[in-house]
Protein backbone atom coordinates (compact mmCIF):
# COMPACT_ATOMS: atom_id res chain seq x y z
CA UNK A 1 0.00 0.00 0.00
CA UNK A 2 1.27 3.27 -0.96
CA UNK A 3 1.44 6.18 1.84
CA UNK A 4 -1.03 8.92 0.90
CA UNK A 5 0.21 11.57 -1.99
CA UNK A 6 1.95 15.08 -0.36
CA UNK A 7 1.41 18.29 -3.23
CA UNK A 8 4.76 18.77 -2.54
CA UNK A 9 5.50 15.32 -4.17
CA UNK A 10 3.29 16.52 -7.29
CA UNK A 11 2.18 13.46 -9.25
CA UNK A 12 5.03 11.25 -8.42
CA UNK A 13 4.95 9.18 -4.89
CA UNK A 14 8.63 8.33 -3.43
CA UNK A 15 9.08 4.62 -2.82
CA UNK A 16 8.56 3.70 0.83
CA UNK A 17 11.97 3.20 1.96
CA UNK A 18 14.23 3.50 -0.62
CA UNK A 19 17.40 5.85 -0.33
CA UNK A 20 19.69 7.02 -2.37
CA UNK A 21 23.07 5.58 -3.18
CA UNK A 22 26.13 6.29 -1.44
CA UNK A 23 29.48 7.57 -3.15
CA UNK A 24 30.48 3.86 -3.20
CA UNK A 25 27.24 2.24 -4.54
CA UNK A 26 26.75 4.98 -7.18
CA UNK A 27 28.18 4.16 -10.68
CA UNK A 28 30.05 6.86 -12.53
CA UNK A 29 30.04 7.47 -16.23
CA UNK A 30 33.91 6.88 -16.10
CA UNK A 31 32.91 2.97 -14.74
CA UNK A 32 31.31 1.91 -17.40
CA UNK A 33 34.26 2.01 -19.76
CA UNK A 34 33.17 5.98 -20.95
CA UNK A 35 36.02 7.44 -22.86
CA UNK A 36 37.09 10.27 -25.47
CA UNK A 37 36.32 10.00 -29.38
CA UNK A 38 37.40 12.05 -31.82
CA UNK A 39 34.96 12.57 -34.84
CA UNK A 40 37.81 12.10 -38.00
CA UNK A 41 36.95 12.35 -41.39
CA UNK A 42 40.10 12.43 -42.71
CA UNK A 43 39.36 9.19 -44.39
CA UNK A 44 35.64 9.25 -45.61
CA UNK A 45 35.96 13.10 -46.42
CA UNK A 46 32.42 13.30 -46.28
CA UNK A 47 30.39 16.84 -47.29
CA UNK A 48 27.93 16.46 -44.41
CA UNK A 49 28.73 18.14 -40.91
CA UNK A 50 29.14 15.13 -39.04
CA UNK A 51 28.01 12.05 -37.91
CA UNK A 52 24.27 11.79 -37.02
CA UNK A 53 23.31 9.75 -34.11
CA UNK A 54 21.44 6.78 -34.09
CA UNK A 55 18.15 5.37 -31.89
CA UNK A 56 19.39 1.74 -32.33
CA UNK A 57 22.42 -0.19 -33.79
CA UNK A 58 21.17 0.50 -37.48
CA UNK A 59 22.62 2.84 -39.37
CA UNK A 60 18.50 3.74 -40.91
CA UNK A 61 17.88 4.55 -37.71
CA UNK A 62 18.54 8.08 -37.67
CA UNK A 63 18.11 10.78 -34.89
CA UNK A 64 17.51 13.60 -37.25
CA UNK A 65 16.35 16.12 -34.74
CA UNK A 66 19.35 16.25 -32.39
CA UNK A 67 22.56 17.87 -33.53
CA UNK A 68 25.21 15.31 -35.27
CA UNK A 69 28.53 15.02 -33.38
CA UNK A 70 30.55 17.34 -35.65
CA UNK A 71 33.44 16.08 -37.58
CA UNK A 72 37.08 17.20 -35.16
CA UNK A 73 34.60 17.04 -32.07
CA UNK A 74 34.70 14.65 -29.09
CA UNK A 75 32.30 12.62 -28.40
CA UNK A 76 31.81 10.36 -25.01
CA UNK A 77 30.91 6.71 -25.23
CA UNK A 78 31.34 3.10 -24.33
CA UNK A 79 33.10 1.07 -27.49
CA UNK A 80 30.47 -1.70 -27.61
CA UNK A 81 33.12 -3.83 -29.43
CA UNK A 82 30.92 -4.37 -32.64
CA UNK A 83 31.19 -1.22 -34.61
CA UNK A 84 29.17 1.03 -32.37
CA UNK A 85 29.99 3.69 -29.52
CA UNK A 86 27.40 3.90 -27.04
CA UNK A 87 26.33 7.80 -26.25
CA UNK A 88 23.97 7.58 -22.92
CA UNK A 89 20.72 6.03 -24.93
CA UNK A 90 21.99 6.64 -27.92
CA UNK A 91 24.69 5.26 -30.75
CA UNK A 92 27.52 6.32 -33.73
CA UNK A 93 28.94 4.00 -36.05
CA UNK A 94 32.64 3.76 -35.32
CA UNK A 95 33.04 3.35 -39.21
CA UNK A 96 31.03 3.93 -42.31
CA UNK A 97 31.92 1.99 -45.61
CA UNK A 98 34.70 0.61 -44.38
CA UNK A 99 36.57 3.68 -42.94
CA UNK A 100 37.24 4.78 -39.30
CA UNK A 101 34.73 7.67 -38.81
CA UNK A 102 35.86 7.45 -34.47
CA UNK A 103 38.91 7.14 -32.85
CA UNK A 104 40.37 7.05 -29.56
CA UNK A 105 41.37 10.84 -27.99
Amino acid sequence: VLPPSRPEDGPFRPFVGWEPPSAEEAELPGDMGERAFICDNSELQAGEPGITYRFTKALHDRDVISPVAAWGSAVFGTDEGDGWLRCGNRFLPTTYNGMRILVPA
